[in-house]
């Protein structure tokens, strides 16, 4: 790639994806102690309770808002009468979407009437923190994301600690997770507001919105069906409240260390607007490299790394091998729909969605009843597999030599590690490094990049 194209990429993508990626990776950590310490007092029983509703009214949150961080991402740069208008479709739909959850969590017995309460208030709060967070993005103001990001965690896990503490289990979870969707709001909302304003534009503008956001909708919406529809079809499918929890810990693992991809995936759909150059390609280039030997230090030291969450889930080591393997084909997509949003492919982005959510429930029906939790494993494994074979014709030969390099690189490195251990080298430590040391020797070897390229990467990442 040429250096001009490089420059623009590395200053508009690279330095508020790491931003935002530092933001998520922050928060994650947070919230990897908040679960750490949160499993010490409270039991799987009330994990699994307190993700189960969360995860209904996220199901539903994830629906309202229709695929709309695209156009945000695309066109607040350019159009201050986005953030007002897509604020009044979101609370529009919020008010249609209500009673529906209130109607569901009474009638399957989701929780308490004060767990379903304080997950109504999550479910609103969100869908306007969800407008002025993309917003914000679309204008690549990273900052004050990670300010509140890193402000709500703080209020997340000291809120919790405590309610817990005091016997409040699921509840208490979910007050939390209440207190910290009200910081977010707050503080988004305000500078989005000074950002923006509160014009509301026309009916063509809102019709544009929709169209870009609905465009978008399947491909959301599959990616609700990792976290929330499968937490909840699992309850569904007699699965304990115990193993739930498990599964929704294991997810939320695998979705973090998925999050560099997404996050520079995100960064490159406002920067090719300003920029008028598609940048999605040199994005998942940037991510293979930073993201490939992350899963095979996942697939190698599953037990280890679920040990530091507590005994109870190192039994779900097969579960992380898998879904850490999920996270190359969810790279993938991430890249491809941005791409296809940069070129308004409609179409391609309806096509991924669609039979990622197909492929998804057909097998987890199939799957579920006879492998459990390992069954719902695969299902999500496989539908992103189809939807991302689907996006690489589509998003054209330079994909597939990537994909080709970072599957050389997984292989090279999973064998590296397992010849470590028949040396004798059991400590997982030493394991891991020479599997990571496997990626790199590929990636090197063959020039798909070089120690100036991840250096110079790294020293943009030092300047956000």
């Amino acid at each position: 790639m040429k250096e001009e194209v490089r420059r623009p990429v590395d200053n508009q993508v690279v330095k508020p994806g790491f931003l935002l990626f530092f933001s998520q990776l922050i928060v994650a950590a947070g919230g990897w102690i908040y679960w750490v310490v949160i499993s010490k007092f409270a039991t799987t029983a009330d994990i699994g309770d307190a993700t189960t509703i969360y995860s209904l009214t996220l199901l539903f949150g994830t629906l309202m808002q229709l695929g709309l961080e695209y156009p945000l991402l695309k066109r607040s740069s350019k159009n201050r009468e986005l953030f007002g208008t897509t604020l009044v479709i979101e609370i529009a739909l919020a008010a249609i979407f209500i009673p529906i959850i209130l109607y569901l969590a009474g009638t399957y017995n989701y929780g308490s009437i004060q767990e379903i309460g304080f997950a109504v208030g999550i479910f609103l709060i969100s869908a306007v923190s969800f407008v002025a967070r993309f917003a914000l993005l679309g204008i690549s103001n990273v900052r004050i994301i990670l300010i509140f990001d890193v402000l709500g965690m703080c209020l997340k896990f000291g809120s919790g600690f405590l309610l817990v503490l005091q016997g409040y289990g699921s509840l208490g979870i979910l007050i939390s997770f209440f207190l910290q969707a009200s910081l977010a709001v707050v503080g988004t909302v305000f500078f989005a507001r000074n950002a923006f304003g509160l014009r509301i534009g026309n009916l063509v503008l809102v019709k544009e919105i929709l169209k870009d956001g609905l465009a978008n909708l399947p491909s959301k919406f599959s990616n609700l069906l990792v976290v929330s529809l499968s937490v909840i079809l699992l309850a569904s499918y007699g699965i304990s409240s115990g193993d739930v929890g498990i599964f929704y810990m294991v997810i939320m693992m695998t979705l973090i260390a998925g999050s560099f991809a997404s996050s520079l995936s995100f960064m490159s759909l406002p920067a090719s607007s300003v920029l008028n150059r598609d940048l999605s390609t040199r994005s998942m280039k940037i991510s293979i490299i930073f993201t490939t030997p992350i899963i095979v230090a996942l697939v190698m030291a599953p037990k280890d790394i679920l040990a530091l969450l507590g005994n109870d889930y190192i039994k779900a080591s097969d579960l992380l091998t898998i879904l850490a393997l999920a996270i190359l084909p969810s790279l993938i997509l991430s890249n491809a729909t941005a791409k296809f949003n940069n070129y308004n492919e409609s179409r391609k982005i309806l096509a991924i969605g669609l039979v990622r959510v197909v492929a998804f429930m057909v097998l987890f029906i199939i799957l579920v009843p006879s492998y459990g939790m390992i069954g719902a494993a695969f299902s999500i494994l496989i539908s992103l597999s189809s939807s991302a074979a689907l996006s690489l014709i589509w998003f054209g030969r330079p994909s597939m030599a990537l994909l080709a390099i970072s599957t050389l690189g997984i292989t090279a490195g999973i064998t590296l590690g397992l010849i470590a251990r028949f040396l004798g080298f059991e400590h997982p430590m030493f394991v891991v490094v020479f599997s990571v040391l496997g990626v790199f020797g590929i990636f090197l070897g063959l020039r798909f990049t070089s120690t100036q390229e991840i250096m110079t990467v790294l020293r943009g990442a030092k300047k956000v």
